[in-house]
């Protein structure tokens, strides 16, 4: 006999008392209950790094398959021409459409009746800590996706975008590099967006493995002065006013010019601005409580996500080996 799946929109319609939830309440739920102090640990996770540090764009619909957007490039110069002349140089502006296609990621929490009795009478937010649980897998898939992408899924990311160029490092941020060194290097990183873009572009935010970072972040300027490399140079390059470490810079996986990937870390030079790039994320959405059993229930999460869409290439500059 097949036992029909029942659908709940919250889990006081269970049976019992739903607990009062808070929403930073961690669980560790043991199925076989004998003592549980009154504080619940939650153990430490890394940051995800994607919202912090990349434009979101949560407004295209879950139901898409593709994300469309299109971008101009303007051509042509003005000429000398002749009193009465009829040759005039053409002007022109085109117009190119690029898709991202957009995948679901879901994840789901199981739990049973008992595990929910066993919640409210020991004053353990279930609802809170399997919910965070299943929210924190999928946005762990966000983040992987943002910073590397998915090949498998046609997905495009910051760090393996095909339009992103890379550059070599002349000098690695740490070890034993002078701080003349170091302050050459990140001074390298924005005169190469502002050369190659003819100035149009230019960066604002500097972002840095967590060695690299801590390194200059550490380093004294000179013996004549308390002020460290980092302080130093976000005083006076003129463009960038913010920097921070991100763990995903760290040994990240890249294309290698030879085809194929390698692993490096990397420095990220960027205007961030929705003009420049977006990540196409919808947020998370909660599926009705599905009853599976006569004692079990699931919770499905879905969001979706069609990567990085990059606008403007040349305003994100990626150096590798620092």
């Amino acid at each position: 006999m097949t036992m029909k799946v029942k659908e709940f929109s919250s889990l006081a319609q269970l049976g019992g008392t739903e607990a009062r939830l808070d929403a930073n309440e961690g669980i560790f739920l043991q199925r076989q209950l004998d003592y549980i102090n009154e504080q619940v640990f939650e153990e430490a996770q890394p940051a995800l790094n994607f919202l912090e540090f990349l434009p979101v764009k949560s407004d295209v619909p879950m139901w898409a398959e593709s994300y469309f957007y299109r971008y101009s490039n303007k051509s042509g110069a003005a000429e000398f021409i002749g009193n009465g002349s009829h040759d005039f140089p053409v002007a022109n502006m085109g117009m190119k459409e690029e898709s991202e296609r957009q995948r679901l990621i879901g994840a789901a929490v199981e739990f049973t009746r008992m595990d929910l009795m066993a919640a409210q009478a020991n004053g353990i937010g279930l609802q809170a800590g399997l919910f965070m649980a299943a929210r924190r897998a999928i946005e762990e898939k966000v983040n992987d996706i943002a910073w590397y992408g998915d090949a498998n899924a046609n997905l495009r990311g910051l760090l393996r975008h095909p339009e992103i160029l890379l550059q070599p490092a002349t000098n690695a941020i740490g070890g034993s590099t002078s701080a003349d060194n170091v302050i050459s290097e990140l001074n390298s990183v924005v005169n190469s967006m502002l050369n190659n873009t003819e100035q149009v572009e230019s960066p604002d935010m500097l972002l840095l493995p967590p060695d690299s970072y801590q390194y200059a972040s550490q380093q004294q300027r000179s013996t004549a002065s308390d002020t460290t490399t980092l302080n130093f140079w976000l005083a006076t390059n003129g463009y960038v006013s913010a920097a921070a470490p991100v763990r995903e810079l760290s040994n990240a996986t890249i294309p290698n010019s030879g085809g194929g990937t390698t692993t490096s870390d990397v420095m990220v030079a960027m205007r961030r601005s929705r003009e420049v790039c977006e990540l196409i994320y919808s947020g998370i959405t909660q599926l009705p409580i599905l009853q599976t059993g006569p004692m079990t229930f699931c919770v499905p999460f879905v969001a979706a996500c069609a990567g990085l869409a990059v606008y403007k290439p040349r305003a994100i500059s990626l150096v590798t080996g620092v």
